[in-house]
Formats: C-alpha cells, sequence, structure tokens
C-alpha cells in the first residue's frame, strides 16, 4: 500500500510539474507574438518560473531520485522516541525532519519506540517496526 501511494504521488507531482510547465511556454508565447490583453500577463512567466522551480525541488526531482532507491530497496533506517516529537496526520516532525506517512497504514501515539524505513530525499516513509520495552 505505501509503495502504490508513493508511486501516485510521484504521478500527481509529474502532472503538476508539466502542466506549470504547458502553461508556462504558452504564457512565453503570448509574450513573444506580443497579444498580451491585460498588463499583468507580462509578468506571468516570472509567476509560474518560480511555481516551477518550487514544485520541481521540493516535489518532483525528489520523488524521482527516491524511485530509484524504491526499486533498488535501499532505504535510510532510523530508529526513533516518539515521546517529543510532533506527530501530524500525515507528517512526523523528529529531529528537525519532517516525514510523511499514510495514516490508513500505520498509526504513531507519544512515548512510542519505532525503527523506521524511509526514502532518504522525500522522507515518505514504507516500513514501521515497533521496538519492544525491555
Amino acid at each position: 500500500m505505501g509503495l502504490l501511494l508513493f508511486f501516485m504521488s510521484l504521478a500527481t507531482s509529474l502532472v503538476l510539474t508539466g502542466a506549470v510547465l504547458l502553461l508556462l511556454t504558452k504564457c512565453l508565447t503570448v509574450n513573444w507574438e506580443r497579444k498580451n490583453r491585460h498588463p499583468v500577463s507580462y509578468l506571468m512567466p516570472v509567476v509560474l518560473t518560480v511555481i516551477l522551480l518550487y514544485l520541481s525541488l521540493s516535489m518532483t526531482v525528489p520523488r524521482l531520485l527516491d524511485a530509484m532507491s524504491v526499486a533498488a530497496q535501499t532505504f535510510t533506517i532510523e530508529e526513533v522516541d516518539l515521546t517529543d516529537e510532533v506527530i501530524g496526520r500525515m507528517t512526523l516532525q523528529t529531529s528537525g525532519r519532517t516525514l510523511h506517512y499514510n495514516p490508513r497504514q500505520f498509526s504513531f501515539e507519544s512515548g512510542q519506540s519505532v525503527r523506521l524505513k524511509y526514502t532518504p530525499r522525500s522522507r515518505f516513509i514504507f516500513e514501521v517496526t515497533e521496538i519492544g520495552q525491555e
């Protein structure tokens, strides 16, 4: 289930990046042909470029690079004590990093000690193992 969600998020980020790229291309074509109808539309390529860079650097590129890690089954493994960690609806903040997880697949409780297996760049959790208290 985690694998399916990871590849769905990869596909979604690729579609979003592609849509912004097509819109940017169209706006640039309108600018080059000097067919702008509104003065604000001259600045639209700048705004779309910033959005494209943000989507690419924060979502698409890390997920594309992690697709190779998922295919090779090379994950980052870390043991975390969840006493001081912030547990969100779909995120887990630990050691200054935000890890993403599927709430239908995993549930976390405060005070729990777990071993997390996640992708190195997009930090998507694939496996959670509870560490027993001795």
